[in-house]
């Protein structure tokens, strides 16, 4: 591996994201025929965090525009719907219809996969010296000031 510490460090991690969410998208569509949001999806059907925009967001660490986004999306393709809160009627809980609840394993299942496929070969002792030096960069800058990423998630070309 060259080590060139005149690239930003986040040039290798960059292609890592992008060829890996290409490949679980495109599996993702041939299972499901959900083409992005897959992964939103999926904490949405396993309730991993309570249901709302506002939760998700934070969850993901996206603005609340991304998420709007991506939640339209998912609702205007039949995966989930938006329903009233029983106890404030100002908040709309967000669950999946009957073809997010059958997409989500399949979901699951694909992230399983891919990740395994992502750590063959590397010895666990390796996976955890990258984890942990990935937080250790992470909170090397967590202080500093920055201009928030803003993710534009559209559909991909086939």
């Amino acid at each position: 591996m060259h080590n060139n510490f005149e690239e930003p460090i986040v040039k290798e991690l960059h292609h890592i994201v992008k060829d890996y969410v290409g490949i679980m998208n495109k599996q993702i569509q041939q299972k499901t025929g959900l083409d992005r949001h897959g992964y939103l999806l999926l904490l949405i059907a396993e309730n991993v965090v309570v249901p709302t925009q506002k939760e998700l967001a934070k969850f993901m660490d996206l603005d609340k525009v991304t998420i709007n986004r991506m939640v339209d999306h998912l609702i205007q393709t039949g995966f989930i719907t938006k329903e009233k809160d029983g106890t404030d009627k100002r908040i709309q809980i967000l669950k999946p219809t009957e073809k997010g609840t059958l997409a989500a394993p399949e979901i699951r299942s694909i992230i399983r996969n891919l990740n395994e496929v992502a750590i063959k070969d590397i010895p666990v002792e390796q996976l955890e010296s990258f984890f942990q030096t990935l937080l250790t960069i992470k909170s090397n800058y967590k202080d500093m000031p920055k201009i928030p990423l803003v993710y534009a998630f559209s559909k991909f070309n086939q």
